[in-house]
């Protein structure tokens, strides 16, 4: 084989792979991004991870069912209208332990949490009315719900506010 015939051969499989790298960004892309938009961080919910006034996006139609959602994932969802932003902590099914040392726990796992701002939760009626909730499904959390705290857990209206919230209501990812 000449080297010209060589060199044809390697460009012809470099230009083929090219355009299959290009159609998978483009894919990509096209559900990942096409569908955001862009909003203004409110608040101090979620310090240190997002500041106040700090331009985030919010990209709709990312979460297909429950089960494309991982620990850790910060979503936007609504209730009675009012945008709240959030991090995902516990999933369905998941046994969930507001720890007597101060930390929480996940299948009896502690949870590493180098995100969080402050104490890693507080102790009050609100926490107490989530944990009763809880215990009437053995502690842990029913199909399709989600429980979902701040990273600045002493200044978050969170789950430990409004408990368990219903994936159906979980609209957009957050990224920066």
């Amino acid at each position: 084989m000449k080297n010209s015939q060589k060199l044809s051969n390697f460009v012809k499989t470099g230009i083929g792979l090219a355009c299959i790298v290009l159609l998978w960004f483009f894919f990509f892309f096209q559900k990942n991004l096409s569908h955001c938009e862009e909003t203004t961080i409110r608040g101090q919910s979620m310090l240190p991870t997002l500041q106040d006034k700090e331009k985030v996006y919010l990209c709709r139609g990312y979460y297909e069912s429950i089960s494309d959602i991982r620990y850790g994932d910060i979503i936007a969802f609504k209730i009675r209208e009012t945008l709240y932003v959030k991090r995902v902590i516990w999933l369905p099914w998941e046994h969930i332990l507001f720890g007597k040392d101060g930390f929480l726990y996940r299948d009896n796992i502690r949870l590493h949490e180098p995100y969080i701002f402050g104490k890693s939760f507080r102790i009050d009626n609100n926490l107490r009315r989530l944990l009763i909730q809880i215990d009437r499904f053995d502690g842990k959390i029913p199909e399709n719900m989600l429980l979902v705290l701040g990273d600045n857990r002493e200044k978050s209206m969170d789950s430990s506010f409004f408990g368990m919230i219903d994936f159906e209501q979980v609209v957009w990812k957050v990224s920066k």
